[in-house]
């Protein structure tokens, strides 16, 4: 059982959920407001996971060298590491090398039905599999792995001729870590680690976030909410979605990735950039050199479900099937005695795999699923002319887009308050005691129609009775109906229960007899059973307006079923 739950009412601004490239680009922007970033690992990047060993800093996550054109800072980059030119495929036995992947696959000697294939796949990617044969669709897939985590023809057109570009694996000296730790300072307190979010829920006046911390649950509260969570985790997270924002996030779909970072001292290496290696278990091999010394780490890339596989095999064991696939590509001497370190880590979900169903009919709404909840991350960055919701570019420049979105809103909602500036009255009124979700139940599933607030009136009786307020007292004397009692809610109807709750707040704080005494009295007329001896909790005629409707017995029947 989860202990109480600890409620802090002071209201944020905006409340960032995810660490990662999109969360700190856009609390660094939103930094001068009332903010907090919250992640829920023991550091912050999201996809960028640098490690360091023997004086070798190294990339498990995002290891392209990122843009510091796009961030919005300048950043205190190390110097660039340009990688070779030269690209290869490793296919019947050995490395064939080229400068592009065009170039790699005719030094394969393919026959000319498939060379016409290839140049039919250069003009008009989005063929079926039929119109490929297996060997050029295996050979372009290994291509196209290099930067998705998917199938080729999961993919939109537009992103399929992927598989015919050659990627830069230029790289900073001190690895994507260093841009994350000047994030971290950017924003110092702001930023808090260890921090889980369990659940989000966006109420009528402001946003409930229910945190978990290793020494608590707390509630927090805000008056906007940036989500940047990968999209199955952004769906647990929120209590409601707006369509068509709730079929998007149901509908996007990751890859799955293993990355093993072998370190080797003193080892001279054939001049490549990557490897592809569609004839073995890996799918890419990356080179990076280090500076001023003959030092190499290789990072061996698994996808899809060979990815899966890996995760229930020990590391050590996973180390040595790499090296041993390594040892088979003829790319110089690969040793155990040369090796200066190892790491292996697993990604449920390293990419976004874009497809039609996900991203055919991108629109900006995908991306907002209820009133002051926005999504960002690199899976909602996407436009109708270039759509890439993929890696850091696209991570930073979501950031970008949802801070001007949240503030819009904020302003919008600043005037809106100076205008209707709410009484003491009306704000009890509008603060509610639960939420509730209604349902439209029928024979095959329950179908969401919206989100409700209730109960405003008795349940502030004993709020009345633990504070003492002199308003709270003048709101509840004024919200009793003609007959001198008190309801839970406007039009629920009058109960005794709610009234006596009321009642007994009024007596706590030293309302007189004489105000109290016609309630009391039509409290007994109402309700006062004198058959029974007791009191009945709603009058024996049975329900008041609000609960009469049809469709009540007949819901109540099926919910039964």
């Amino acid at each position: 059982m989860l202990p109480p739950v600890k409620s802090q009412k002071a209201v944020y601004d905006v409340v960032i959920v995810g660490g990662g490239l999109a969360g700190l680009t856009a609390g660094y922007l939103l930094k001068d407001l009332n903010i907090l970033v919250l992640e829920k690992e023991a550091q912050a990047g999201g996809r960028i996971l640098s490690h360091s060993a023997d004086g070798i800093p190294y990339d498990l996550g995002a290891v392209f060298a990122y843009n510091p054109g796009s961030l919005p800072f300048e950043v205190n980059s190390s110097g660039l590491i340009r990688e070779s030119e030269q690209i290869g495929i490793f296919y019947g036995g050995q490395v064939h090398y080229g400068s592009s992947p065009i170039d790699c696959l005719k030094k394969l000697d393919l026959e000319p039905h498939y060379l016409q294939q290839l140049d039919n796949f250069q003009v008009h990617p989005a063929q079926k599999t039929a119109r490929l044969s297996d060997k050029l669709y295996t050979l372009l897939n290994a291509f196209f792995q290099v930067i998705h985590p998917g199938d080729i023809w999961d993919y939109l057109p537009s992103l399929q001729q992927d598989a015919l570009r050659k990627f830069s694996t230029d790289h900073y000296e001190t690895s994507n870590g260093d841009l994350i730790e000047q994030f971290q300072s950017h924003l110092g307190s702001l930023l808090n680690l260890n921090t889980q979010v369990i659940e989000i829920i966006d109420k009528q006046s402001c946003v409930q976030l229910i945190i978990e911390t290793a020494d608590d649950i707390e509630t927090l509260w805000a008056k906007t909410v940036i989500l940047t969570t990968p999209a199955p985790i952004a769906l647990s997270l929120l209590k409601s979605i707006q369509e068509p924002c709730q079929s998007f996030l149901q509908s996007v779909q990751y890859g799955r990735g293993t990355v093993v970072a072998i370190g080797f001292k003193n080892l001279e290496l054939t001049s490549f950039a990557y490897l592809v290696t569609p004839d073995l278990p890996s799918a890419t091999i990356i080179q990076h050199n280090i500076q001023h010394n003959s030092n190499k780490v290789l990072l061996v890339y698994y996808v899809g479900e060979v990815s899966a596989q890996l995760q229930a095999i020990p590391n050590q064991q996973i180390i040595q099937q790499t090296l041993g696939i390594l040892q088979q590509l003829g790319i110089g001497d690969i040793s155990e005695d040369k090796v200066l370190f190892t790491d292996v880590h697993h990604w449920p979900m390293v990419g976004t795999i874009i497809s039609e169903d996900s991203y055919g009919q991108w629109k900006q709404q995908l991306s907002h699923p209820s009133r002051r909840v926005w999504l960002a991350g690199d899976y909602v960055f996407a436009n109708t002319e270039q759509i890439i919701p993929y890696g850091m570019q696209a991570a930073i420049l979501s950031g970008k887009q949802v801070v001007k979105k949240v503030k819009q809103y904020l302003n919008k909602e600043f005037f809106a308050e100076l205008i209707t500036k709410k009484t003491p009255s009306e704000q009890f009124k509008s603060n509610f005691l639960i939420d509730t979700s209604i349902y439209q139940l029928s024979s095959d599933k329950p179908v969401f129609l919206e989100n409700k607030e209730e109960g405003n009136i008795a349940f502030y009786g004993l709020i009345l009775q633990a504070h003492p307020d002199k308003t709270l007292q003048t709101y509840l004397l004024n919200q009793a109906t003609t007959e001198h009692l008190w309801e839970y809610q406007i039009d629920y109807g009058i109960t005794a229960d709610d009234s006596a709750l009321v009642i007994e707040g009024l007596m706590e704080t030293g309302v007189s007899d004489q105000v109290l005494m016609p309630s009391l009295k039509k409290l007994v007329e109402c309700f006062y059973d004198s058959e029974q001896g007791a009191f009945r909790t709603i009058r024996k005629q049975g329900r008041a307006v609000y609960w009469q409707f049809d469709g009540v017995n007949t819901q109540l029947e099926q919910l039964h079923q």
